[in-house]
């Protein structure tokens, strides 16, 4: 919605700026082109210490010795190879071949140096420092302001920048670009020259592969580093989650073991029935008991059929009783034992001993006791 307002205003600001908005048009004497420097007064040749003329190459005056011509910088050179004796009469025109590291028509401007402009732009070109020194100062603030845009984006703000990565990319290809065209030829300069070619060709495909391996070193490093974080990240998460499924667990077993359960079924009926023995029923039974080894070679005895009757004392009392209708003694009182088998069976197993219970005489049948 703001393109419009935006573009309205720009238009009106480029109209004001027009010339022929004033009414008052700038006059000169002089031409812009002339007002600058003449390339052929710039680079004129003045013998010393005469009042000759100026003249642009001091290779066609024979009277300048060639110490003085080319600046002493270089050496006249035939512009066109004369056949000896073809053309005798044929005016001999030359220039001066400069230095490496001298240029211009007099070889008096030295050049940059391209070894000094290949390094600034391996470890500076992402500032634009290789573009400061061959003379391109507003090439060299965009692209330091790209890089630097490109990096604040991407550590400082990181995704709120929509842009920050398409900069980046186009902040490296750049570099990478500076970086090849500064060293494989001489680049021309702002100057309208070109650099010294003081950088041997092998030297700059050696320095570029192993500076760009290193930089692939670097960047695996870097991963690398990164995917163990990563991976050490993930373990410590599955970690942590299976301590709190133990904690979860042991908690849930806790309160099993600590609080009531409470449920509406009913307990289970036994599916085994407990272990009867029909000769050991009723109120008082006793457990039976198992007879000494030493009475194992006892062998059966007979035994009467009755016993004698038994006279009871009479019943005698600490306090004497007056009374006459108490009789002073009582009646003998005879009772009959029961009757007994005649004999025994015979015992023809040994009896096993039994060590929690001790063996008294009552665990011993009274017939064996006699």
């Amino acid at each position: 919605m703001l393109r419009y307002p935006i573009f309205g205003c720009l238009v009106l600001l480029f109209s004001l700026a027009l010339q022929g908005c004033d009414i008052t048009v700038p006059r000169h004497e002089i031409g812009n082109w002339l007002q600058k420097v003449n390339y052929l007064e710039q680079y004129q040749f003045i013998l010393p210490g005469s009042d000759s003329k100026p003249i642009l190459n001091s290779c066609s005056d024979p009277a300048v010795t060639s110490a003085l011509q080319c600046g002493g910088h270089g050496r006249c050179r035939d512009w066109n190879d004369l056949v000896p004796g073809v053309n005798d009469g044929a005016k001999r025109l030359a220039f001066c071949e400069c230095d490496r590291d001298w240029a211009d028509p007099e070889c008096g401007t030295p050049r940059k140096s391209q070894q000094t402009a290949f390094v600034l732009s391996i470890f500076f070109g992402w500032l634009g420092v290789d573009e400061f020194y061959i003379g391109y100062l507003w090439y060299g603030l965009f692209k330091s302001l790209i890089t630097v845009v490109a990096l604040v984006s991407i550590f400082c703000i990181g995704e709120k920048m929509v842009y920050g990565s398409m900069l980046a990319a186009i902040a490296v290809l750049w570099y990478l670009y500076d970086i090849c065209r500064i060293g494989s030829s001489a680049v021309v300069t702002r100057y309208n020259f070109r650099v010294a070619a003081d950088l041997p060709h092998f030297v700059f495909v050696l320095t570029v592969v192993t500076f760009m391996l290193f930089i692939g070193f670097l960047i695996s490093i870097r991963s690398i580093q990164q995917q163990r974080v990563k991976k050490a990240h993930e373990l410590l998460l599955l970690r942590m989650e299976q301590q709190e499924v133990q904690e979860e667990r042991e908690e849930k077993e806790w309160q099993q073991e600590h609080q009531p359960q409470y449920s509406m079924k009913l307990p289970s009926q036994p599916t085994t029935t407990p272990l009867r023995n029909a000769s050991f029923s009723g109120y008082g039974a006793m457990i039976p008991r198992t007879v000494p080894t030493s009475f194992n070679n006892l062998t059966s005895r007979p035994v009467a059929t009755t016993l004698a009757p038994v006279t009871l004392p009479p019943a005698t009392s600490g306090e004497v009783v007056n009374s006459p209708l108490v009789a002073s003694t009582l009646p003998p009182i005879t009772t009959a034992s029961p009757p007994v088998s005649s004999s025994l069976a015979p015992i023809t197993t040994p009896l096993q001993t039994s060590r929690s219970i001790p063996i008294t005489e009552y665990s011993v049948p009274r017939a064996v006791l006699r």
